[in-house]
């Protein structure tokens, strides 16, 4: 039996450049140009009047990470642990990540831990989450926040689950399976 892997490539998007729009003659000067994705990652070039400027230059990648995904109970009887996970997968260089709950507009700090591997060129963030909700916290929302900057600016890419109380979903099933002869 033959098995083929076939490699997705696609293309990056369009370059973008800021940076300052008046020049001063003899002056140094940033640019930034970012191009989002792209497989095989785009290289990218500086031109001035038609010629590659080869000098000078300092580059950095960034590439974007993918939406986070966040697994984990979305019913749990109060008291109980629950045991949430947050990815990012394929930033660089890495994202910040945080947990919060979206409800009470609080964050998650020791009960959240997150690491960074670096997967050859691009990180994968992981985020856990260990809790134990009390009675209060029914019908809230657990949220993931990823910040990189360095390619999104100051907006996170967010995902949340609702969290609610099994002892409610056990009672609803059970009235959906009863039945009177």
């Amino acid at each position: 039996m033959l098995l083929y892997v076939a490699l997705s490539q696609f293309p990056p998007g369009s370059p973008v450049i800021n940076g300052s729009q008046v020049i001063v003659l003899n002056s140094q000067i940033t640019l930034t140009c970012t191009s989002a994705r792209g497989n095989p990652r785009p290289s990218l070039k500086w031109f001035m009047n038609d010629l590659e400027i080869t000098s000078g230059l300092s580059t950095t990648t960034s590439v974007s990470p993918q939406a986070p995904t966040l697994t984990g109970p979305t019913t749990l009887t109060p008291g109980q642990q629950g045991i949430w996970t947050c990815i990012s997968a394929n930033g660089y260089p890495a994202g910040i990540m945080t947990m919060r709950n979206k409800d009470k507009n609080t964050q998650f700090t020791s009960e959240f831990s997150s690491t960074g591997v670096i997967d050859q060129k691009s990180y994968d963030v992981t985020g856990t989450l260990s809790w134990n909700p009390v009675i209060s916290n029914i019908g809230d929302t657990i949220c993931c926040d990823v910040t990189h900057t360095t390619t999104l600016g100051n907006t996170s890419q967010t995902v949340c689950r609702l969290f609610s109380d099994a002892r409610e979903y056990f009672q609803l099933k059970s009235l959906q399976l009863s039945y009177h002869e």
